[in-house]
């Protein structure tokens, strides 16, 4: 049961991480996502402090990808099930 909790997260926060990098928005991506803002958020983090790089560039409530976040984006593109590599509408 705990295994399937981690891998939950896991999956939540990749599904966050592409809506914020699609959407430019942490603030869209959580209306995307059904989830609030501060959860966006938190996930980001928890992702970021995970893989010890930052993810994104946080400018005047707008977030851009880094070059390492670019990276990382391009993978999970790659990996992500097609249900998380798109915009729920």
């Amino acid at each position: 049961m705990i295994i399937t909790q981690e891998v939950f997260m896991e999956i939540r926060n990749l599904e966050s991480f592409i809506q914020v990098a699609e959407l430019g928005s942490f603030t869209k991506a959580a209306e995307s996502l059904g989830y609030t803002q501060s959860s966006v958020s938190t996930q980001i983090r928890q992702l970021e402090k995970e893989l010890g790089i930052p993810l994104f560039e946080r400018i005047n409530h707008r977030v851009r990808l880094t070059e390492k976040g670019k990276e990382k984006f391009k993978k999970c593109k790659k990996i992500a099930p097609p249900r998380v590599s798109r915009v729920r509408q």
